[in-house]
């Protein structure tokens, strides 16, 4: 058995004096040195990887040097093959009675906790101010190198058994990041720091789009589109045309009845223009329909009605009237809602513009050609087929 000097054991019990979890350098090289050494006595037992949970389940986490300093990096060779049972593969008798030194040493170092450096805050170290009672406190959120290379040993592990089972592996390949944490020369940091380079990558939560637009359909309503072809607009422009008859202006005069229908018109004409027209109302109506099965789906998250006083349990009081309708159908029974629907859908109908079908040259151009009073017709029909 290969006796060791005992410089060489005072040297290696100095070292693990020393020795910190958490290093102020892994925040910036430049830093003064400092850091701190968990305890057993410290560990937490909670659902959560950290340096404290790990050692409520008897993970050790290897400790490393505060500031590389003459052969402080090669002693910590020994203690990090110590720490992880993981001995060189040609390790000479004396590198093995140095291991073996070194893990007599580790129990007792798990139960001593120590802080060094912490006299002076430097003013390289980053800070969080957190509010508490009427003050805050200040804290420096600092990662421990050791449980970073515990947590890269199982993602190897992960990754080794996605590459060996291929596509039947029940996993998928962990990602990785790589971030230039150490500066230049990481040694200086510390022995463990390289693994602080490659974190686990995660996605952010992602927000529930369904419900924040549910949301904004209650709070705001929605403004329904127009999706009418151009072939069906321009027959409908055709038939419309074949069925005004009159102005408003001539039906207040009492020249004609407002129900009498133009020379050229026909029940067919007729029959096919109320087809056309019912099938834009349809399909805005629909609209209103999807928007009323998104807020019933997350219903949880509406405010109840004595929150937000409202006559329907679907809309916000400021959404506009129409929309409020569409939403919910037992609103679209009343008058005023109907010629409300109606004169906001002749509008839009009426100002709508299409691409021509073979010339684009001149852009988009309306497709319904009525003056203010020929829309009066329009909101009647609407209105009549509401009924």
């Amino acid at each position: 058995m290969t006796e060791i000097d005992t410089e060489v054991k005072e040297t290696y019990r100095q070292a693990l004096q020393d020795s910190v979890h958490v290093s102020f350098k892994t925040c910036n090289s430049n830093i003064e040195k400092g850091g701190l050494r968990l305890s057993s006595e410290q560990a937490l037992d909670l659902p959560y990887v950290s340096a404290l949970t790990l050692l409520a389940d008897d993970v050790y986490i290897p400790v490393d040097y505060q500031a590389n300093a003459g052969k402080t990096a090669t002693l910590f060779k020994t203690i990090k093959a110590a720490a992880l049972n993981e001995p060189p593969e040609e390790a000479d008798e004396q590198t093995l009675a140095e291991l073996g030194f070194v893990t007599s040493l580790l129990p007792d170092l798990k139960e001593q906790a120590m802080v060094a450096g912490d006299k002076h805050i430097d003013v390289r170290m980053r800070q969080l101010l957190i509010p508490k009672d009427d003050g805050y406190i200040s804290l420096s959120p600092l990662t421990a190198a050791g449980l970073c290379h515990v947590v890269n040993n199982q993602v190897d592990d992960v990754k080794q058994q996605v590459d060996n089972l291929g596509k039947d592996a029940p996993l998928n390949k962990l990602k990785t990041a790589l971030m230039g944490i150490g500066g230049s020369n990481p040694q200086n940091v510390g022995s463990l720091v390289r693994a602080m380079q490659r974190p686990v990558l995660v996605s952010a939560p992602q927000s529930e789009k369904s419900r924040q637009y549910a949301l904004s359909v209650f709070y705001k309503g929605f403004r329904y589109s127009l999706h009418p072809s151009y072939a069906s607009l321009k027959l409908y422009q055709y038939l419309l045309n074949l069925q005004i008859k009159v102005t408003e202006e001539e039906v207040q005069q009492g020249l004609f009845d407002k129900d009498m229908h133009a020379p050229k018109s026909n029940k067919r004409v007729r029959g096919e223009g109320q087809e056309y027209l019912q099938g834009f109302i349809n399909d805005v109506l629909q609209q209103g329909a999807e928007k009323f099965e998104l807020l019933k789906l997350h219903q949880d998250a509406i405010p109840t009605i004595e929150i937000v006083p409202r006559s329907t349990f679907w809309s916000h009081p400021r959404v506009n009237p129409v929309a409020k309708g569409l939403i919910d159908v037992s609103l679209q029974s009343t008058d005023d809602w109907k010629r409300a629907f109606a004169e906001d859908l002749a509008k839009q109908l009426v100002n709508y513009k299409h691409w021509p079908e073979n010339d684009k040259s001149q852009g988009k151009v309306k497709m319904l050609s009525l003056d203010d009073n020929a829309s009066g017709f329009l909101v009647r029909k609407i209105i009549g087929l509401l009924a």
